[in-house]
């Protein structure tokens, strides 16, 4: 059950519970929502303790409904105005800090709702005072997550995002409309938080990346710029590189000869995706899904992880009947984006955690020919030349750590952790945290696992599937076990159960094992 607390100088309901339910309902999240008043925050500090998730929304005009008044008969400057907004909500943030560690989600002010606007016209309000709160809001949010509510009023539409009979009978003035998109941004920032996202992107290419079929038309043929008909599909690679900088592993499933493909990515001047920041080709004429099957393969991944854009109906629905766990888009110009809103990525962006992952993917064709070769897992284990070096965490390490926690579904122990909780671990006494990195004769692998000990148990244990099928799991059982580690606190999962074996190997006793589950 998710403990959501919601604080607010306005009134939500009758909507807001409604809408919340059914935003985490089709995940099977159970919320728990309580509301709390502005002025009450102070005063129920035991409530907030409870809470996993804070929401916090206030409102502008319910702090100062004179305003425009007040600022033209020169009872308060408008830097007076400004300052004592920005110290209300410094001194709220301070308590609710130093009550809680849930996340907390802070809306931004806004001033949409202004009926100056009707004789001023559409002129920023007072001079944009609230933008101006807004961003010193920003750089004080340091591990809050500030979500800009001017543009969620936006997505609505202003005259449908408020509601003149709850303002005036409940001083409820947004529309039931605007609170769903509310809830559906809560939700969306959940996922975020949990890591909750599809790690792959598998990618058609003829008229997905570019216009037009490469092998017909040829590489002068296609439709790719930024004008015309090539406009689209530049914007949409433009979108798909944001993907790779954020962490997700591209890939290409395309009916075309690879090396006609890999040359378009080399030598046609429109491409902006570049054949480096792609982990897998597999283009050939098969069936998709059994391509898929293989960059699943090769990535170690599930195909629930996944997901498949392409322009064909066919295809798609080909493999949306043989892969049924895997997500599929059908690209279309207008729709595409929206589509692609079940990726839920943090705004920060690691670049050089993402170049080791897909160099790592990249270098795997290599370490399977190397298998093959090999007389032996013993003697392929020792031809990597691998060298593993565990370390105890240090603070920089930390959102890494989180995102290991968070995203490894196949070899974990279950345990779900955010950055927040791991500098919380990282600085408490009695627990010991540990980053594991590795290195092999193809590519530096960077951080991989996670090892977390207290009182002789293990607590968290991660490791990435690009680093699996190379015993590296087993040494760092080792490891835990040389620190007097005897137990582990495990939630089976269909992903995570073939870990069960090799606990007991170790001599390892679960100490919490849980029904079985989808993570």
């Amino acid at each position: 059950m998710l403990e959501l607390m919601w604080i607010s100088n306005l009134t939500f309901e009758p909507f807001l519970s409604a809408a919340v339910r059914q935003a985490f309902a089709p995940a099977g999240e159970k919320v728990s929502l309580n509301a709390m008043a502005y002025e009450a925050v102070a005063e129920e500090g035991s409530t907030l303790e409870k809470a996993d998730l804070i929401a916090v929304c206030l409102n502008f005009e319910g702090w100062y409904p004179n305003a425009e008044i007040d600022l033209a008969q020169g009872k308060i400057t408008r830097q007076e105005m400004k300052e004592d907004a920005i110290a209300r909500c410094k001194a709220l943030l301070q308590v609710v800090r130093g009550r809680t560690q849930a996340k907390i989600l802070w809306f931004g002010f806004e001033d949409t709702f202004s009926v100056s606007s009707t004789v001023y016209g559409q002129v920023p309000w007072m001079g944009g005072l609230v933008d101006e709160i807004n961003l010193k809001m920003v750089s004080l949010l340091t591990n809050e997550v500030f979500l800009d509510l001017k543009k969620l009023i936006g997505l609505v539409g202003i005259r449908n995002a408020y509601s003149v009979k709850g303002r005036y009978r409940w001083n409820a003035p947004y529309s039931r409309q605007l609170t769903m998109v509310l809830a559906e941004e809560l939700w969306k920032q959940y996922r975020i938080m949990q890591g909750k996202t599809p790690k792959c992107l598998v990618l058609d290419c003829d008229n997905v990346l570019w216009g037009g079929i490469l092998s017909d038309d040829g590489i002068g043929g296609i439709w790719l710029g930024s004008e015309g008909l090539g406009r689209e599909y530049q914007e949409f690679q433009r979108f798909v590189h944001l993907l790779w900088l954020h962490g997700v592993i591209i890939t290409i499933c395309s009916k075309n000869n690879e090396e006609d493909v890999r040359h378009a990515f080399r030598e046609h001047g429109g491409m902006l995706l570049r054949e480096e920041q792609v982990a897998c080709f597999q283009c050939n004429w098969n069936p998709k899904a059994g391509n898929i099957f293989a960059i699943a393969e090769k990535l170690n991944i599930g195909p629930a992880d996944m997901v498949f854009v392409d322009d064909s109906i066919f295809e798609v629905e080909a493999v949306k009947a043989q892969i049924p766990e895997i997500k599929t888009i059908l690209y279309e110009r207008d729709t595409i984006y929206e589509k692609m809103a079940c990726f839920c990525l943090r705004a920060s962006i690691d670049l050089c955690e993402t170049q080791l992952r897909t160099q790592t993917y990249q270098s795997n064709e290599k370490r399977a020919m190397l298998r093959q070769q090999a007389v032996s897992f013993e003697d392929y284990v020792a031809s990597l030349d691998m060298k593993l070096d565990i370390h105890e965490t240090t603070v920089s390490e930390s959102a890494r750590m989180a995102e290991l926690s968070q995203r490894t579904n196949k070899c974990t122990n279950g345990t779900r952790y955010t950055k927040e909780q791991i500098q919380k671990k990282i600085a408490s006494a009695g627990y010991s945290l540990y980053t594991v990195c590795l290195l092999d004769r193809f590519s530096d692998l960077g951080i991989i696992g996670a090892l977390g000990i207290h009182d002789g148990e293990i607590d968290l244990f991660s490791l990435s599937c690009r680093a699996l099928g190379r015993g590296v799991e087993e040494r760092i059982l080792e490891f835990a076990v040389s620190k007097k580690a005897e137990k582990i606190k495990f939630s089976k999962t269909t992903k995570n159960e073939w870990l069960l074996p090799l606990l007991l190997k170790w001599e390892i006793q679960l100490t919490t094992l849980l029904d079985e589950h989808l993570m």
